[in-house]
């Protein structure tokens, strides 16, 4: 481009800025990750019981703190060694079952 004897030459650059639904999927994200943070911290700090099991009676997951309630050094040793909840942990007296 020619502009009163002086010539401008013009550089296109090219910026990829997020389109709106990719700019809120990405808040979406990382406001994810910061609850599952949030609960993490939650699950692996009170000092409350926490924990999930399946149908059947087996442990899914379990927070430290009911490992120590139980005995064990951590919840990966309490899933492996109470596999029947049923039947290791809860007391059934002889007239009521």
């Amino acid at each position: 481009m020619d502009i009163g004897g002086t010539e401008f030459r013009w550089f296109h650059s090219r910026f990829s800025f997020p389109s709106n639904k990719e700019w809120e999927r990405q808040q979406a994200e990382v406001a994810l990750q910061q609850a599952e943070a949030k609960y993490r911290s939650i699950f692996e700090n009170t000092a409350e019981g926490i924990f999930q099991t399946t149908v059947d009676g087996r442990y899914i997951s379990a927070n430290p703190a009911l490992s120590r309630m139980y005995g064990y050094e951590s919840p990966e040793e309490l899933i492996a060694n109470l596999c029947n909840i049923e039947q290791q942990l809860y007391v059934c007296a002889e007239s009521s079952c």
